[in-house]
């Protein structure tokens, strides 16, 4: 449980960071549309000058005012809702799966370390039966009995980090 809460609280810090910073960009791109809009009516006003050469001022005054007053803007809050809302959804999605890598690789090395420990374990065990079979078995079985409670709760973790139960990380491990 405790590297699954670990993971929740990383994901959860992540998912903020994203908001902000997408709020940020999405705040930094209103000038730049802004500005290309500009750019474009400055453009076909001059155009219109150049090939339009009979028309008088004033008709390309009215000309700019339509375009400055009359051109639609883009929706800021529609742009935020898209950045914000939209993207952090498919970057958090891919940020949660980064974060589920990152558990299930630790679950795993900690499985393979209590299997290794299990195996030394049966190794001891086998010495001590040439030995003294009584004595060697009631040790080992006291040692096996710990370690696989701990091996239970490492499967129980990987399980809970990948979202599934125990019956299937216990299968893979097999």
């Amino acid at each position: 449980r405790a590297l699954r809460a670990q993971r929740d609280e990383v994901a959860a810090a992540c998912a903020a960071a994203l908001h902000a910073k997408l709020d940020e960009v999405a705040r930094e791109l209103e000038p730049v549309l802004d500005e290309h809009k500009q750019q474009l009516a400055e453009r076909i006003e001059k155009s219109a000058k150049a090939q339009l050469v009979g028309v008088e001022e004033q008709q390309y005054a009215r000309l700019r005012s339509a375009l400055d007053f009359g051109a639609r803007d883009v929706d800021r809050d529609q742009l935020r809702h898209v950045l914000v809302d939209r993207a952090a959804n498919e970057i958090g999605g891919k940020a949660r799966d980064m974060l589920n890598s990152v558990a299930h690789i630790a679950t795993d090395y900690l499985f393979e370390k209590i299997s290794d420990e299990l195996a030394e374990a049966a190794l001891e065990l086998r010495a001590r039966d040439e030995g003294t079979a009584g004595g060697a078995a009631l040790a080992f079985s006291t040692r096996v009995s710990t370690t696989a409670a701990d091996t239970a709760g490492a499967v129980a973790t990987t399980a809970a980090a990948n979202g599934s139960d125990g019956d299937d990380a216990a299968a893979t491990r097999s």
